[in-house]
C-alpha cells in the first residue's frame, strides 16, 4: 500500500504516491481515484482563537475502507504548526503551515498550532484524509476532504501605545563617539513592542537606509551633519503619535597620538633627544597646534615647550627626563600622551670589578669575607661600592654594603654568595657576583667535665660523668664516647656508662673518665676529668624489728628474715632482731640500750631482749643499737613499741544448763577472762536492749532470742560473744473454772500434757508474775495435787486470786499465760462461812507483786523486755 497526497488547486495531477506523507495535498488528490465506502475527515480546529495562544489540535476520520493505515495532509492560513507530543507520527514544513504523516502506521494525529498576533483576522484550515486497504498499491483506498475551515480572531478594543524620554546618545556626538537613541515605549493594554517605525533625517533628507536603527553606522557620521529622528511607536495592533528629536550637531573629534617614542632608546650625555609620534585625526583635519612640555626631574623646561628635540649639552648623565604631548587638530586637544622615564646615561667607561673565589672552608665559627678588586680604564678612582648578600638565594637586605658576614649569622648547610658593583662617580660597573660557599659541619667539643656529686665520695655513693658539650651548629648532642679509668687504667666494662653505681667502687681507688663528642656526623677532641679518690664510708643505719620470742639476734643485713614490726604483748619476751652492714666489710662494734617509757633500763645494756617479767600491757619500750666501724665511722638506730594488751574473752554459760520453757534462766558471765589483766564490766544486749551485771535473770516466752555479751578489761579493751536462745511452747494448764458452793472454793481446770503435779497459789490481789513471788520467796504455793482439780475453805470473805503451775523434767514452770490462761479470780465476800483457823499472812495478800520485784533486787525493766521482745 502507498499513500500519498496530490497538492490540488483547481485540477488534481497525478504525482508518484508517498507512505511518508505529502504536503500541498490538503484538498485530495487523483493518484487515489477511490471515495467509496466514504472517508469522512474528523477534527477539532478552533471556530474562534485568541491571537498569540496555542491551541492542541487532533486529526482522524471515519468511515472509509477496512484497514488500520492512513495519511492526512494539512494546511493553515496564518500562525505556526508545531509536532508536539506527535513527533513520530507527523511533520511539519519549514515555513510551519503545512503537516502531513511521517508513516502510514495510524489513522488518527496529534500536534500543535499557535495563533498569530493580534489583527490577522480569519484563519482558513484546510484538510484531507486517507483510509488505505494496505495492500501496495493505490487501487482500493479512499480519501475524503473538508470545506475550507474558518477561524475567527477574538479581538478587544485596543489603546495605541506611547514613546516617551526620547534622547540622542550622547547629547554632544562626534565620529569618536557615534550617535544612537534612547526611548521609553508604554502600552496600557500590556502588549508588547511591535513594528515600531524610526525615521531618520541627515540635514534634513530621509535616510532610508537606516530607518528603524537606533544607532548611526560610523560610515555616515561626519562633522558639521544635523541629524533628526522620529519615531512612531507600535504594538502590532495600531500606531500611536510620533515624537522627534532633534536636529543635532555631529561635533568635532579630538585628534589622538599613535606610535609615539624617543630616540635613542638609552641616550648618554652625548645624545641629543628627539621624539617621534604619528598624528590621528577621524575628520581628517590637520595638525594644528599640539603641545609638547619637557620634563627634568620632574620640572617642566617651559623654554624647550614644543621642541621635537633637545640638544646633548642640555642633559647630564643620570638626570631623568620625561616628555608629554596633547595632539591639536585647530579646534579640539586629544588626550595627553606621556613617555617613559628618560635616563641619561654617561659616556664615560664604567669601572671593572673582580671578585676573588672563596679559597677555604668556612665553619659556622668563621666569618664570610667578601675579596674585591677593581679597575677603571678612564683610570678613575672608585667612589662607592654597593655590595649584596645571598642567603640560600635570598637577599639579605640588612647585609647590605658589608664586606664580612659574622658567623654569628651563618648556619651549618646554607649557601652563601654576594653581588658587588662599583661607582667611579660617574657610571656605576654591572653587578657581579662571587661563587658560593657552604658552610660546613663545625666539630663539637667539651668546656669541661667533673665527676659529681662535686664532694667527698665514699663506697656507698654514686657518682656521674657530667660534662658540658658545646656546638657551633647548635647540633644536638649524638653518640659521643664515655670511657672510665680507675688508677690511670682504661676499664672497657663501663664504657658508655654515665653513672657507676657504687657497688663497682672499693676503698682507695681513683677514679676518673674521658669523654669524646659527637654530633652525629664528627667527632671533637677528647677532654679528660680530674680524678677522685673513694674513701671510706660509715656502716649503714642498722635495721631493728621487735616481736614476741625468746631471744633476739645479731645478724649481716641481707641474712634478717623479720620484714615488719608486730603486735607485742606482756606474757612473752621482748625480743630485738638486728641487722648491720659495713660498705667496706669491716668489723663493726655494736651497744644496745633499752628505754621504757622515755627512761633508760641500764640492767639490760648490750641484751636482745627484754623479759615477760619486766612487761605490762600499754607500756612503751625503745631500744636505741649503735654500730661503729674502726674507722671511727658509726651509725644509729632508734625504734619504740608498745605493748599490746589482749582482748578479754567474753564467755556465756547458762543455768540450768537445758533450757525449759516457762522456767528462769540466769545468764552467767563468770567465765569470761582476761589474760594480762581484769574484766571490769559485762553489757548483756537482748533483742537490742542493754543490761549491766556479771549474772542476769530471766523469764522468756516462747520465741528466738539473739543474746549478745560484752566484756570490757581495766585498759579498755572490749569482747563480745552471741549466744542464740530458743524457747519452745510452753505448756500450761487452762479452762480453769472456780466455783464458790457455800463455804468451799471449786477449782477444775484442763491438762493436755504428761501426768505431773499441779501447785497451787493464792492472793488477795492480782497475780501479773509467779516469776518475781517466786524469786522473792514470798508467794509460796498453798497447795500440790496431782489430780486437774482441788478445793478449800473459804479462808476470807474478799475477792481471792488463784494460778496453778505445773513441772518439767523437775522444774517448776511458773509461766502466766497470756490472757492469763492459767489464772482465775473469784468473789468470796458472800460465802455463808471461811475457814478463819487457816494460817494467812493477809498482809502477803496486799502487797502488790511488782514490789516483790523489786525486794529481789532484780530490774523491773527486765519485765518491759520480754513484754516488748523482739522475735529473731
Amino acid at each position: 500500500m502507498a499513500i500519498v497526497f496530490i497538492l490540488v488547486v483547481s485540477i488534481c495531477s497525478p504525482v508518484i504516491a508517498k507512505e511518508d506523507g505529502k504536503f500541498n495535498s490538503s484538498n485530495g488528490c487523483s493518484c487515489h481515484t477511490s471515495n467509496t465506502p466514504a472517508t469522512t475527515p474528523t477534527h477539532n480546529f478552533p471556530s474562534t482563537y485568541t491571537p498569540n495562544q496555542s491551541y492542541s489540535i487532533s486529526i482522524g476520520f471515519s468511515g472509509g475502507v477496512t484497514g488500520y493505515d492512513g495519511g492526512f495532509s494539512l494546511e493553515v492560513s496564518q500562525g505556526t504548526l508545531s509536532t508536539g507530543i506527535s513527533i513520530g507520527s507527523v511533520k511539519i514544513n519549514s515555513a510551519g503551515n503545512q503537516a502531513t504523516h511521517t508513516t502510514p502506521d495510524y489513522r488518527s494525529w496529534g500536534l500543535y498550532w499557535e495563533a498569530p498576533s493580534t489583527g490577522s483576522g480569519n484563519i482558513i484550515f484546510e484538510l484531507a484524509v486517507l483510509s488505505a486497504n494496505g495492500n501496495g498499491n493505490k487501487n482500493g483506498d479512499s480519501w475524503g476532504i473538508i470545506s475550507p475551515f474558518t477561524s475567527t480572531e477574538i479581538t478587544t478594543n485596543n489603546t495605541p501605545p506611547e514613546a516617551n524620554s526620547l534622547s540622542f546618545i550622547p547629547i554632544n556626538p562626534t565620529k569618536m563617539t557615534g550617535l544612537s537613541i534612547n526611548y521609553t515605549f508604554f502600552d496600557s493594554d500590556g502588549d508588547i513592542e511591535q513594528n515600531t517605525e524610526i525615521n531618520w533625517k541627515l540635514n534634513d533628507i530621509d535616510i532610508s537606509e537606516v530607518d528603524n536603527s537606533t544607532s548611526l553606522p560610523n560610515s555616515l557620521i561626519t562633522k558639521g551633519d544635523y541629524w533628526k529622528v522620529t519615531i512612531i511607536p507600535s504594538d502590532g495592533i495600531d500606531l500611536g503619535e510620533n515624537i522627534s528629536l532633534g536636529p543635532i550637531l555631529i561635533g568635532n573629534s579630538p585628534p589622538s597620538v599613535t606610535n609615539f617614542f624617543t630616540l635613542p632608546e638609552n641616550p648618554d650625555d652625548s645624545d641629543e633627544i628627539s621624539l617621534s609620534y604619528n598624528f590621528s585625526d577621524l575628520d581628517g583635519d590637520d595638525e594644528e597646534g599640539t603641545s609638547i612640555h619637557w620634563y627634568l626631574d620632574e620640572l617642566r623646561q617651559n623654554e624647550i615647550d614644543n621642541f621635537t628635540s633637545i640638544p646633548s649639552i642640555m642633559i647630564r648623565p643620570g638626570d631623568i627626563w620625561q616628555v608629554s604631548i596633547t595632539p591639536n587638530d585647530g579646534q579640539d586637544f586629544g588626550q595627553v600622551i606621556w613617555s617613559n622615564e628618560i635616563i641619561i646615561g654617561t659616556s664615560n667607561t664604567p669601572p671593572t670589578i673582580i671578585i676573588s673565589p672563596f679559597y677555604y672552608d668556612y665553619y659556622t665559627n668563621i666569618d664570610i669575607q667578601a675579596s674585591i678588586n677593581f679597575s677603571d680604564i678612564d683610570n678613575d678612582e672608585i667612589q662607592d661600592l654597593e655590595i649584596k648578600w645571598f642567603q640560600n638565594g635570598v637577599q639579605v637586605y640588612s647585609l647590605n654594603n658589608l664586606q664580612i658576614v659574622p658567623s654569628t649569622l651563618t648556619q651549618k648547610g646554607e649557601n652563601w654568595n654576594f653581588s658587588a658593583r662599583a661607582s667611579d662617580g660617574l657610571t656605576w660597573s654591572g653587578w657581579t657576583s662571587s661563587d658560593n660557599v657552604i658552610i660546613i659541619n663545625s666539630l663539637p667539643s667539651i668546656n669541661s667535665a667533673n665527676i659529681i656529686p662535686n664532694k667527698e665520695i665514699t663506697t656507698v655513693d654514686n657518682f656521674h660523668a657530667s660534662w658540658i658539650y658545646y656546638d657551633e651548629d647548635q647540633d644536638e648532642e649524638s653518640n659521643s664516647t664515655l670511657r672510665w679509668f680507675i688508677h690511670g687504667v682504661l676499664m672497657p666494662e663501663y664504657d658508655g656508662l654515665k653513672t657507676i653505681n657504687s657497688s663497682f667502687t672499693e676503698r682507695g681507688q681513683i677514679w676518673s673518665f674521658q669523654v669524646t663528642p659527637k654530633d652525629g656526623v664528627n667527632q671533637g677532641l677528647l677532654l679528660e676529668s680530674p680524678s677522685i679518690l673513694i674513701k671510706n664510708a660509715a656502716p649503714e643505719s642498722p635495721q631493728i624489728y621487735l616481736e614476741n620470742g625468746n631471744e633476739g639476734s645479731l645478724n649481716l643485713m641481707n641474712e634478717l628474715n623479720s620484714t615488719d614490726n608486730k603486735n607485742v604483748f606482756s606474757q612473752y619476751n621482748l625480743i630485738a632482731k638486728i641487722g648491720y652492714y659495713d660498705p667496706d666489710d669491716s668489723i663493726l662494734n655494736i651497744d644496745i640500750q633499752w628505754s621504757r617509757n622515755g627512761f633508760h633500763v641500764p640492767e639490760l645494756d648490750n641484751l636482745t631482749f627484754v623479759s615477760s617479767e619486766r612487761l605490762e600491757p600499754g607500756q612503751t619500750w625503745s631500744i636505741l643499737v649503735e654500730i661503729t666501724d674502726p674507722l671511727g665511722l658509726s651509725n644509729f638506730s632508734i625504734i619504740s613499741i608498745s605493748i599490746s594488751n589482749n582482748h578479754p574473752e567474753a564467755r556465756i554459760s547458762y543455768s540450768p544448763e537445758t533450757i525449759i520453757p516457762g522456767v528462769p534462766i540466769m545468764l552467767d558471765a563468770s567465765k569470761s577472762f582476761d589474760l594480762d589483766g581484769t574484766i571490769n564490766s559485762w553489757l548483756w544486749t537482748i533483742d537490742d536492749y542493754q543490761i549491766n551485771g556479771q549474772n542476769i535473770n530471766l523469764l522468756l516466752e516462747t520465741g528466738q532470742y539473739l543474746v549478745q555479751l560484752s566484756v570490757t578489761d581495766d585498759m579498755g579493751s572490749r569482747n563480745t560473744t552471741y549466744e542464740t536462745i530458743i524457747i519452745e511452747d510452753i505448756l500450761i494448764v487452762d479452762s480453769i473454772i472456780a466455783s464458790l458452793d457455800e463455804s468451799d472454793i471449786n477449782l477444775e481446770w484442763a491438762w493436755k500434757g504428761s501426768p505431773t503435779e499441779f501447785n497451787i497459789y493464792r492472793s488477795t490481789s492480782p497475780i501479773l508474775s509467779l516469776f518475781e513471788d517466786h524469786q522473792s520467796k514470798k508467794l509460796t504455793p498453798i497447795a500440790t495435787t496431782s489430780e486437774s482439780k482441788w478445793s478449800e475453805k473459804v479462808p476470807i470473805g474478799t475477792t481471792l486470786y488463784y494460778s496453778i503451775t505445773t513441772y518439767y523434767d523437775g522444774e517448776e514452770v511458773i509461766w502466766i499465760g497470756e490472757n492469763g490462761t492459767n489464772i482465775i479470780s473469784i468473789n468470796a465476800s458472800t460465802a455463808s462461812n471461811f475457814d478463819a483457823s487457816k494460817s494467812f499472812d493477809s498482809s502477803t495478800l496486799s502487797i502488790p507483786f511488782s514490789i516483790l520485784l523489786i525486794m529481789m533486787g532484780i530490774s523491773s525493766i527486765l519485765l518491759n523486755v520480754l513484754k516488748r521482745r523482739k522475735r529473731i
